[in-house]
């Protein structure tokens, strides 16, 4: 008797996760626009994402990185004479963090195409290209959010406190008050 074994059908909607490095405040920033717009974070970081994949000017200033030409619509990029090293773009200086974001196959199909053009070997270095790229630019973040002004979201808030506003802080606790 043959054993027959039957392969099961894979989920044409399924959603495949990448998981990049990003800098704390990269992060803080995709978080402050997921606040806004009352989505998930995950889902904020895709639409940054797609939005810059396909964008022009995005693909613009990528074409520096390119290692193989790249075709966004009827546009081709081809590599540009001189090609930057994309570690350098990519280099998080200070805290990171693992961020979570689930793309459908077409969507990974479009970054597998970028990272292809981009020459590196992992799909979270060309995701996190185009997330950083995307929260850079004003324009794209105008595009997500319209009503949002791109610097209220950049706004890195100060976390060391200056050492007058500590021993500020300190003489208030143990000062006078109203109710003495």
């Amino acid at each position: 008797m043959e054993n027959k074994i039957r392969k099961r059908k894979v989920r044409s909607d399924k959603k495949r996760e990448v998981r990049p490095h990003i800098s704390t405040n990269h992060r803080l920033w995709v978080h402050r626009l997921s606040r806004i717009l009352d989505k998930p974070e995950g889902d904020t970081g895709v639409m940054l994402v797609i939005e810059a994949l396909t964008s022009s000017s995005c693909m613009e200033f990528f074409q520096s990185y390119f290692r193989r030409p790249y075709q966004l619509n009827r546009t081709t990029f081809f590599p540009a004479n001189r090609q930057e090293s994309l570690e350098v773009f990519l280099l998080i200086q200070g805290e990171r963090d693992r961020f979570k974001m689930k793309f459908t196959q077409k969507q990974i199909a479009n970054v597998e195409e970028f990272q292809y053009a981009l020459g590196t070997p992992y799909l979270a270095h060309a995701v996190y290209a185009l997330l950083k790229f995307a929260l850079m630019d004003d324009d794209t973040i105008q595009t997500i959010a319209p009503h949002v002004e791109p610097g209220l979201i950049r706004r890195i808030p100060n976390l060391k406190m200056r050492a007058d506003q500590k021993k500020r802080t300190i003489s208030n606790q143990n000062g006078w008050s109203i109710l003495k």
